[in-house]
């Protein structure tokens, strides 16, 4: 009989399809639910302007905001002045790469002590549902 695994995905709303991963969790850093946010893909460019589309609905919520607020980001980095977040806030929290990226990560992630790590798949294109993606990191992760 083979074990199994239960990964618990976010509501991704619209979201259908994903290009980059990248999770950007430091070893023993506290995670909660909203902290797993990745991009499967290697294109730096478009990994970033995919981070900061993904963000920019979580920062127009205060419960958000807040919570970033508790662990040392400021107004400043929710806001960077261009209605984006600041770099120091998208690589604190959006991991972009490949699988083997993803892995490492989560790996990291276990290894600082988290018993699951919750990952939502950002893609340039929300309205899909990431299945490839997830498929992919599947294969990966289990």
């Amino acid at each position: 009989m083979s074990a199994s695994t239960i990964i618990n995905l976010p509501d991704l709303g619209d979201v259908e399809e994903v290009e980059v991963i990248e999770i950007s969790v430091k070893p023993g850093q506290k995670v909660t639910s909203e902290d797993s946010i990745l991009v499967l893909e290697t294109d730096k460019a478009k990994a970033r302007a995919i981070a900061v589309a993904g963000m920019t609905r979580y920062l127009r919520l205060p419960n958000y905001t807040n919570s970033l607020k508790r662990v040392g980001f400021t107004d400043a980095d929710i806001d960077a002045g261009n209605g984006e977040p600041s770099q120091r806030l998208i690589d604190a929290v959006i991991v972009c790469g490949d699988e083997a990226t993803i892995k490492n990560r989560v790996a990291e992630h276990h290894a600082a002590g988290a018993n699951h790590v919750c990952i939502q798949v950002l893609t340039d294109t929300p309205q899909v549902v990431p299945m490839a993606q997830w498929n992919r990191l599947a294969d990966a992760l289990l």
